[in-house]
């Protein structure tokens, strides 16, 4: 939808220069071209626009160009972008014919429609319209899917209070791989396992709120995290993708990693941090409990741990076998807080 609504302002503000403001020569085939009855048609123009960007940035721009530069990663999906563009406009002029009443004059020529001052302008326009959203994509991931926008509005310039699920996600035995493989293969492995951990995060609706060397911190609110116990099918999702690929990693790397976590749901202060490197971040209970809750993992032989306050939101049904294992005093808490170990 947001994508849509961009495209559609662009469209509307084209149009309307069209109309009342900028005018080409009169070199322009199109300058008889009724504008007016074009705005119509701008509404399902610019949602065919956004469905059409929107497959090419799927298929075009694979998984693995987001650890290409910045720059080589906006620029892939421009031309993506150019490319439907071509196929739009050459749709289009199949539709002229059908469309006779939008002009004043005679349909053009295919060619006198691509060469036309009118159309160079329109296909520059688009390119532009396409750097600018292709940017702000790559803007809007960084700071995870939506928060740009809620930045924009300045939504977290003063913190807020928000119920938050959280999940450390942490490298088993990460000192041994260090010093086995050494820190070339070591970070070349993290990367690849965060690499590999994105379709579980866009799979299950997290987000990533760190990267903390070889740990990952990833937030859920309550709707997405519990829905269908996402915030559990993330983790065996991951563990999933690792273990297929085991081989891989092995060949590659000389090491096969295995992940563990917890996780935690509470009430947590979001703010806006930073000038220079300015982002979300995230204080209070929830975030350390997770984080100790995590801890524990090595101690109780386990590979995913859950608190008893997330227990009691989650819809386990027959997958999931949740076991206690016993009540733990958490650096930080007052009270000792029950932990269960999950696994399917």
């Amino acid at each position: 939808p947001l994508y849509f609504f961009i495209w559609l302002a662009a469209f509307s503000l084209f149009v309307f220069l069209r109309s009342f403001g900028l005018s080409l020569t009169e070199e322009a085939f199109l300058i008889e071209f009724s504008w007016a009855t074009f705005f119509p048609l701008i509404v399902p123009i610019s949602l065919l626009a956004a469905v059409g960007f929107n497959i090419a940035d799927t298929v075009i721009v694979s998984r693995k160009m987001q650890y290409r530069p910045f720059g080589y990663v906006v620029l892939i999906r421009i031309v993506s972008d150019v490319i439907v563009y071509f196929m739009g406009a050459i749709t289009f002029y199949l539709l002229l014919h059908r469309m006779k009443f939008m002009f004043l004059g005679p349909v053009p020529t295919i060619k006198e429609f691509f060469l036309a001052k009118e159309s160079l302008v329109f296909f520059v326009y688009i390119t532009d319209v396409s750097g600018i959203v292709n940017l702000v994509r790559q803007v809007d991931a960084k700071f995870g899917p939506g928060n740009l926008f809620k930045m924009l509005r300045g939504v977290y310039r003063s913190p807020k209070e928000e119920r938050v699920i959280f999940m450390f996600l942490d490298l088993r035995s990460s000192t041994q791989a260090a010093e086995e493989i050494g820190d070339f293969k070591y970070s070349g492995m993290i990367q690849s396992c965060f690499q590999d951990l994105t379709d579980s995060i866009g799979h299950y609706q997290a987000q990533v709120y760190q990267y903390v060397g070889d740990e990952a911190v990833l937030v859920w609110t309550p709707k997405r995290g519990l829905k269908k116990n996402n915030c559990l099918e993330l983790f065996w999702h991951f563990e999933n993708t690792l273990e297929a690929k085991k081989e891989q990693y092995l060949d590659t790397f000389g090491w096969r990693p295995e992940f563990k976590a917890g996780v935690h749901i509470g009430r947590a202060i979001v703010t806006e941090v930073g000038y220079f490197k300015r982002e979300l971040a995230y204080h209070g209970d929830a975030i350390n409990t997770a984080a100790r809750i995590q801890s524990k993992c090595n101690s109780t032989n386990s590979r995913l741990l859950v608190s008893s306050t997330l227990k009691e939101h989650l819809q386990l049904g027959h997958r999931f076998n949740l076991t206690s294992v016993g009540e733990h005093e958490l650096k930080g808490k007052a009270q000792p807080l029950e932990i269960f170990k999950v696994e399917v």
